[in-house]
């Protein structure tokens, strides 16, 4: 539970970073801040093994992103068809 709390919580710290920055980030950067960001975060909370649950908490944290743009877009496609 804690992990998947932790990658959520990666997930939106990772959002308001890009939100508030002016210029796109590439790619590479937001996975490896992610992946950055989840370490620290599994030894803030004290894991048993930090880099491991780091890493899975930057994964959970790039699946829920995935999953929420998927929707986004999935929307954003029903709503051009509907138009027409």
């Amino acid at each position: 539970m804690t992990l998947l709390i932790g990658g959520l919580a990666v997930y939106k710290v990772i959002q308001i970073i890009t939100s508030a920055l002016p210029k796109k980030l590439n790619g590479w950067v937001v996975l490896l801040s992610g992946a950055i960001l989840g370490i620290i975060t599994s030894a803030f909370i004290s894991s048993d093994n930090v880099v491991f649950s780091g890493l899975a908490m930057a994964t959970l944290a790039s699946t829920t992103h995935s999953v929420l743009r998927l929707i986004t877009l999935t929307g954003d496609f029903s709503m051009r068809q509907s138009y027409k």
